[in-house]
C-alpha cells in the first residue's frame, strides 16, 4: 500500500462516518425536539392550572373583601345617619334655647345689626344698637 491508498482510504472512512454522524446527529436532534416539546407543553399545562387556581383563589378573597367592604359601608352609613340625627336636635336645642333666651330676655341688644328694630317701653322704635343713656332718655 501506498501513501496515496492509505490517504484515499481513510478519507473514505472519514466521509462514510461522517455521512452516518450526519444522519445519527439529525435524527437525535428530532428526537430532541419532539421530547422537549412535550416537556414544555407538560409544563406549559401545569403552570396553566396552577394559575387558574390562584385565578379561582384571588376572585373568592376580592369577593369576600368586598362583602367586608359592603358591610363596612353599611356600618358607617348607620353611624353617620344617627350623627346627623344627633346633630339635628342639637340644632332644634339651640334654636329652642334662642327663642327661649328672648322670651326672658327681650331687650338683648346686638351692636353690630342696624335693621332689626326693638319697641322701647314708651313704644316708640328705638334701633339694637342704641346705647343705654339713649334708651333711658327716649323712654322718659
Amino acid at each position: 500500500m501506498t501513501w496515496t491508498e492509505i490517504g484515499d482510504a481513510l478519507l473514505k472512512a472519514l466521509v462514510f462516518l461522517g455521512g452516518g454522524a450526519v444522519v445519527i446527529g439529525g435524527l437525535a436532534g428530532y428526537v430532541a425536539k419532539i421530547i422537549a416539546d412535550r416537556t414544555i407543553e407538560g409544563r406549559k399545562a401545569e403552570l396553566t392550572k396552577q394559575v387558574e387556581e390562584k385565578k379561582a383563589e384571588l376572585a373568592m378573597e376580592v369577593e369576600r373583601l368586598k362583602g367586608e367592604l359592603a358591610k363596612d359601608t353599611e356600618t358607617h352609613k348607620l353611624k353617620l345617619r344617627k350623627a346627623e340625627g344627633l346633630f339635628g336636635k342639637e340644632i332644634d336645642a339651640a334654636s329652642n334655647f334662642v327663642v327661649l333666651r328672648q322670651q326672658i330676655y327681650p331687650q338683648h341688644s346686638h351692636p353690630r345689626t342696624n335693621a332689626v328694630q326693638q319697641t322701647s317701653a314708651a313704644g316708640s322704635p328705638v334701633a339694637r344698637n342704641a346705647s343705654v343713656s339713649d334708651v333711658a332718655s327716649s323712654g322718659e
